[in-house]
């Protein structure tokens, strides 16, 4: 996080910066509302879910809980027209943001990656199609994330008895910072870099957990006895 509040603040290798609405940035970057730099932003397709595994796999909430696509935790839909799957299936690079949900998960974000090989778009999630010649889709995850980790999903969303939401609109017209789409790429590399290492940090920390509690089911048996002097 801190990582991600330096390289979104300053960027790599600049020395001079501009004061704008939204705070201290380099002075080469811009301000821009997010919907300039989508193709498509929207909600998905409202038929029912089935948990049956047959039908066409579409996201749900759940889906991206972990801010990221569990394949797990799909629903299924039958019924859909030749147009309804070319329109709402998703493609590399689309980020899925939780606009509707309790306010601890609000603003949530995950991007898909072409797993699974097929998988629509289902309601609840915004879909946020990022024009690729304009901005790095990395780069706007993890500027999402960042708004995220500031709270400013939570500021913006209308709060109800346990859930909270986010206006379509509003959220199109967020305005974010912009720098070049060269140091989009290098900014989601580094954090990309970053995610990797702690993906293997998280499964050793499994893995030693599991020698723990090992341990501690044989000891507290008595299968494994400790010699005291």
């Amino acid at each position: 996080k801190g990582l991600m509040q330096e390289l979104f603040t300053k960027g790599i290798g600049h020395k001079e910066f501009k004061e704008t609405e939204i705070g201290r940035i380099p002075k080469e970057w811009e301000v821009i509302k997010l919907r300039d730099v989508l193709l498509l932003l929207r909600n998905g397709i409202t038929l029912r879910q089935r948990k049956e595994r047959n039908g066409y796999p579409v996201t749900r909430i759940e889906t991206i809980s972990e801010e990221k696509i569990d394949p797990s935790k799909l629903g299924y839909v039958i019924g859909l027209s030749e147009k309804d799957i070319e329109d709402h299936r998703l493609i590399e690079g689309d980020i899925l943001f939780s606009h509707i949900n309790s306010i601890e998960h609000i603003g949530k974000t995950a991007i898909y990656e072409g797993v699974p090989d097929f998988l629509l778009h289902g309601m609840n999630l915004l879909l946020l199609r990022p024009d690729k010649n304009k901005v790095h889709p990395k780069f706007l995850l993890y500027l999402l994330r960042l708004l995220r980790a500031r709270k400013t999903f939570w500021i913006m969303s209308k709060k109800a008895v346990n859930q909270a939401s986010i206006n379509q609109t509003e959220l199109g017209n967020l305005r974010i910072f912009f720098p070049s789409l060269e140091e989009q790429q290098k900014i989601a590399e580094i954090l990309s870099t970053v995610d990797k290492k702690l993906e293997v940090l998280k499964q050793e920390k499994v893995k030693l957990e599991k020698i723990k509690q090992w341990f501690m089911d044989e000891l507290l048996t008595g299968k494994i006895r400790v010699r005291v002097s």
